[in-house]
C-alpha cells in the first residue's frame, strides 16, 4: 500500500524546463558542458578529448567495443528482428 505525506513534498524548479516543453527553445545553459576542475578529472579525458566533445557535443572512440562483444550486439538484434516474442 502506497502511503502519501503532502505535508513533506516539496516542488523544486526544473533547471531545465526543455525536458518539459513541447515546443522547440533554446535556453541558456546552468551547468558547463565539460566540468574542467581537477576532482573531475579522476577518469580524465585528455585535453584534445574534452575540446572536441566541448566543441561537438559527443565523443567517438575507436574499438570501444571488441569484435566478439559486436556480434553479441549483431545476434541480439537478429533474435529480436525475428522472434515478436523478444520485441
Amino acid at each position: 500500500m502506497d502511503t502519501y505525506f503532502p505535508e513533506i513534498m516539496s516542488t523544486v524548479q526544473d533547471l531545465y524546463p526543455t525536458r518539459l516543453d513541447s515546443e522547440f527553445s533554446i535556453s541558456k545553459r546552468e551547468d558547463p558542458v565539460v566540468w574542467k576542475t581537477p576532482e573531475f578529472n579522476v577518469h580524465a579525458l585528455s585535453k584534445e578529448e574534452l575540446d572536441f566533445f566541448e566543441k561537438n557535443g559527443y565523443l567517438f572512440f575507436k574499438e570501444l567495443f571488441s569484435k566478439e562483444e559486436i556480434q553479441q550486439l549483431y545476434d541480439e538484434i537478429e533474435v529480436m528482428v525475428n522472434d515478436k516474442e523478444a520485441r
